[in-house]
C-alpha cells in the first residue's frame, strides 16, 4: 500500500504530459502553415523542404507520443522517448532564446504565444514530472 502512490503519480504525470503533446501536435496540424513559418523563424534549418518536412514529422511525433502517453502505450519506451523530446525541445527554446531568433516559442503553433524563455521553464518543469514518471515507479 505504501508503495502504491509512487505508481498511482507516475501513472497520473504520463496521460497530463501526453495530453500536452497531444493538444500541442494537433494545434500545429490544424494550421501547418504557420507551423512550418515558426519553426524558419528559428534560423536553425533554411532549406524550405527540410522545414516542412521537419514540421510534419514533430506534428505526427507530437500527436503519436501525446497518444501513447495518454492511453499508457509501451511506456518503457514512451516516457524515455517524451524525456528526450523534451530535451530536445529545451535545446532548441535555449538557442532561440540565446539568439533572439524568434519572439514566439511556436510550441502550441500560432494559437497560444509565449516566449521562448517562458517555454524553456514550462518545458523544463514537464522533464522534470517525466523524470518523475520514469524514477518513481521503479524505487
Amino acid at each position: 500500500m505504501r508503495e502504491n502512490w509512487r505508481y498511482l503519480t507516475a501513472r497520473i504525470i504520463e496521460p497530463v504530459i501526453g495530453l500536452v503533446f497531444l493538444v500541442a501536435g494537433a494545434l500545429k496540424a490544424w494550421e501547418p502553415l504557420d507551423f512550418v513559418r515558426l519553426i524558419g523563424d528559428y534560423q536553425i534549418l533554411t532549406a524550405p523542404l527540410l522545414i516542412r518536412v521537419v514540421a510534419w514529422v514533430m506534428i505526427l511525433f507530437e500527436i503519436a507520443l501525446g497518444t501513447a502517453l495518454s492511453i499508457g502505450y509501451r511506456r518503457r519506451w514512451s516516457v524515455p522517448v517524451a524525456a528526450l523530446a523534451l530535451l530536445g525541445f529545451l535545446g532548441v527554446l535555449g538557442w532561440a532564446w540565446y539568439s533572439g531568433s524568434t519572439a514566439d516559442c511556436g510550441c502550441f503553433g500560432s494559437w497560444v504565444k509565449r516566449t521562448p524563455a517562458q517555454a524553456f521553464a514550462e518545458d523544463l518543469e514537464m522533464l522534470a514530472a517525466t523524470c518523475a514518471a520514469i524514477w518513481l515507479p521503479r524505487h
